[in-house]
């Protein structure tokens, strides 16, 4: 889903906030990697992230915006999830939440909350595991 333009002032504000709360430095090279996440549909690898920058900034390396995307995920501006293929995605979207995979077209979305994806964490909290973060990612192609 793409965000209109107040949300992406909103959350660069945000962002602006988080990076001097943790002491970094608000740069452009991180300024301009948050916002082409916020400005996309929010699963892009760090080479399409680097491609959707690399027009206004040339002199921005494939290198800073995989160790700029990796700053961000420690600090918790960006969500990074692993794909069964080992391919690395980077959310905009922090919090949990749930995925549906086109298997056709490689097409990442997330999905809604709803009562028909649901976890039996109890269960595993009763045997004795603490449960740190849990995402389910459905597999699934456009009828034909």
């Amino acid at each position: 889903m793409k965000l209109n333009a107040h949300e992406i002032e909103h959350r660069l504000a945000d962002f602006n906030e988080l990076l001097r709360a943790k002491g970094l430095k608000v740069t452009q090279q991180r300024l301009v990697i948050f916002r082409a996440l916020q400005e996309s549909h929010g699963h892009l690898t760090a080479e399409q992230v680097h491609g959707a920058v690399a027009k206004d900034n040339p002199t921005l390396s494939l290198s800073t915006v995989y160790a700029t995307l990796e700053t961000l995920v420690e600090i918790g501006a960006l969500a990074e999830i692993t794909m069964d293929d080992g391919k690395k995605l980077f959310d905009r979207t922090t919090s949990a939440h749930h995925h549906f995979v086109d298997i056709d077209t490689g097409a990442v979305s997330d999905l809604e909350d709803s009562d028909a994806i649901k976890l039996d964490l109890k269960s595993l909290a009763r045997k004795g595991y603490v449960i740190e973060k849990a995402r389910v990612t459905v597999y699934g192609r456009a009828k034909k």
